[in-house]
């Protein structure tokens, strides 16, 4: 996961508990110790839960990206192995065609020499 995304949920995060913090400081009827005290505890609060939740994502970040490799190298398994075989069935396929034009050649020159001979004692 990229640090522009998981970044921006975390500056919301952030920001709307300290929006909420304000608030309650202002709607707040207790004493500015007090206030203060639970505003530190809400932000240490909120911090360990955006950590959390950054370790969270990355987690995941590494298990996709552990999943991407396998399934890129799986890939690259079957391209090799297809081209493999292609090449194997492409010799094949030449050593083929030059045994049939070898044959096809053999043939005609006998023909020729059956048709020379023919006409030479004609």
């Amino acid at each position: 996961m990229g640090e522009g995304k998981g970044g921006g949920f975390i500056t919301g995060l952030l920001f709307g508990g300290i929006v909420g913090a304000g608030i309650a400081l202002a709607m707040a009827p207790r004493p500015g110790r007090e206030t203060r005290e639970q505003l530190l505890k809400r932000a240490a609060e909120l911090r360990a839960r955006a950590d959390e939740l950054v370790g969270q994502a990355r987690e995941r970040e590494g298990e996709l990206v552990g999943r991407g490799k396998e399934m890129l190298e799986q890939q690259q398994s079957r391209v090799r192995e297809m081209v493999r075989s292609g090449r194997e069935t492409l010799k094949e396929a030449m050593s083929q065609g030059k045994q049939a034009s070898r044959q096809k050649a053999a043939a005609l020159e006998e023909q020729y020499k059956s048709a020379t001979e023919g006409g030479a004692e004609a």
